[in-house]
């Protein structure tokens, strides 16, 4: 009966890992763990994509959370949600351009000869474009923040206290 239990539990364990691994590469294409553009397809990331999946629905959900928590009126709302929506649309066209330089600085990664000049002027756009994307979340964080009243803003900076600083932790207002 023993024999039976541990044979069972060996199967079990073994199917299940299995299929985790079936899921993992799967999701990833390759397996290998990394949601690079290639691998993904595109299917988790970019443009167009549904509130409640990935990284979109954590993004609602924290800014109808917020909006709950600084009891904004409906006009402040709708402005936010503007200034937000403005902001993605912005932001969309330097990080399609990160991930393009990205895939081409992989790929020149893996030719046989190096090209410094090629891999600089890559480098360089890349530099660029984040710091676009900063200056763009700097003015986006800017312009919620005078749609604010006086209360709000301080409800707001209590908030971000609370939840304490750094990335993931709000850094988003």
């Amino acid at each position: 009966m023993q024999k039976l239990t541990t044979t069972l539990l060996i199967s079990t364990l073994t199917v299940g890992g299995l299929a985790i691994a079936g899921t993992t590469m799967a999701r990833h294409g390759d397996g290998s763990g990394h949601c690079g553009a290639r691998s993904m397809q595109g299917k988790m990331h970019g443009p167009g994509k549904t509130a409640g999946i990935g990284h979109a629905g954590k993004r609602i959900a924290a800014i109808i959370q917020l909006e709950k928590s600084l009891d904004l009126s409906k006009e402040q709302r709708t402005a936010v949600r503007e200034i937000m929506k403005k902001a993605r649309m912005a932001g969309r066209v330097h990080r399609d351009i990160l991930i393009e330089n990205r895939l081409a600085l992989h790929d020149l990664m893996e030719a046989e000869d190096f090209n410094e000049q090629e891999t600089r002027r890559l480098a360089e756009i890349q530099a660029d474009n984040k710091a676009e994307l900063m200056l763009l979340h700097a003015r986006t964080r800017a312009d919620i923040r005078a749609q604010l009243t006086d209360t709000q803003r301080e409800k707001l900076s209590e908030l971000r206290q609370d939840r304490g600083f750094g990335y993931g932790f709000g850094h988003h207002l």
